[in-house]
């Protein structure tokens, strides 16, 4: 179970005993943080990862021995500590270590920021082209990185991320083949699949600090087995990061003709045709036309667009017919004060 800051303070506070032991943290954070101004990062390391033992240790021996001896116990207490104790030091260990890898995130964002103007694709990256469809969750996720204070909470948030790409495209697939015969194969996704799928959303989350960010989830944080899913997170995004560094934007395979970043107007006329194209005049789908994940996106966004110009037709419409009855309506009052005004005239004349 993976702690944010305010559940972690939760967890800890929940203890009446644990109160005057967290008192006592409180200033010796604060000697500390004056304390590491001077180290280096390895010594920094240390004396955080001693201190965190210690009062680990002082708030276990707090509880009675059957509780003591409950390993889930013990594990969330200490991935509580390890938030409170790193959520109080972030913002000074975390500087110090984005000043020792300012080079590498200057690196990885210059280069990130390139492919991103050049519009890099998944498929340009080695994955399959049906496999090429937007995972704007899977950025959005990322994209909180730099604002997460703890490292196991940024490694949560790597967990997140992977698990989301994941589901949006096992959703994508289900969704393509729920539209297919039930004797159509439905595409397996492959491990080598996952990464060039993790560089494309690395490219456009654009995380500032990767490097130190990796630095930090790896060196602070002691609580996750390296066997734990979470843990196994980091080893993916390294992965991940090593290929992007070796990523040329003028090198790269040309985009498929069937991914498209931004439809054109004449892209869209072609899409429209294409979708068109996949169902008889019933309706109904033809079945021997095979379909992809990738395929289902562009019906969905052609259904998305008809609708839109079917609401601005019925708006326009409705407009046309408000504007013809104001004409009608502003005519007979013209009509009527023309007429009144004559009389007003006729009357005056006779004065």
């Amino acid at each position: 179970m993976v702690f944010f800051f305010c559940s972690a303070v939760g967890f800890l506070t929940h203890f009446p005993v644990h109160i005057e032991v967290l008192i006592k943290l409180g200033p010796e954070l604060q000697q500390l943080c004056s304390s590491l101004l001077s180290d280096s990062l390895q010594v920094v390391r240390e004396k955080v990862h001693d201190t965190m033992s210690c009062y680990w240790m002082t708030l276990l021996k707090t509880h009675p021995l059957d509780r003591q001896r409950d390993a889930h116990f013990q594990n969330l207490l200490s991935i509580s500590l390890e938030n409170f104790i790193m959520s109080r030091l972030h913002d000074l260990v975390f500087q110090m270590v984005c000043n020792k890898h300012n080079e590498d995130d200057a690196q990885i964002l210059g280069l990130v920021k390139e492919l991103a103007s050049a519009g890099v694709t998944a498929d340009q990256l080695g994955a399959p082209e049906d496999f090429a469809i937007p995972l704007p969750a899977a950025v959005v996720e990322l994209a909180s990185l730099d604002s997460l204070n703890c490292p196991v909470d940024k490694l949560s948030c790597l967990r997140t991320t992977l698990d989301l790409i994941l589901a949006e495209l096992k959703g994508a697939i289900v969704d393509a083949h729920s539209v297919l015969s039930k004797d159509s194969q439905m595409p397996t996704l492959m491990t080598d699949d996952l990464i060039p799928l993790l560089v494309t959303v690395i490219i456009q989350a654009k995380p500032l600090h990767m490097a130190s960010n990796l630095y930090y989830m790896e060196n602070f944080q002691w609580t996750l087995s390296p066997s734990d899913a979470t843990s196994f997170s980091l080893v993916t995004f390294k992965a991940a990061i090593q290929e992007l560094l070796t990523l040329k934007p003028k090198e790269l395979r040309p985009r498929s003709e069937k991914v498209r970043r931004e439809l054109r107007l004449e892209d869209l006329m072609k899409v429209t045709v294409e979708v068109g194209q996949r169902f008889e005049r019933s309706g109904e789908r033809r079945e021997e036309i095979p379909i992809s994940p990738l395929d289902r996106q562009m019906e969905r966004i052609t259904a998305m667009i008809e609708a839109s110009t079917q609401d601005l037709n019925d708006e326009t419409l409705h407009l046309t017919e408000d504007v013809d009855q104001n004409k009608h309506v502003t005519g007979g009052f013209l009509s009527s004060l023309q007429s009144n005004l004559g009389t007003c005239f006729t009357n005056q004349e006779e004065y």
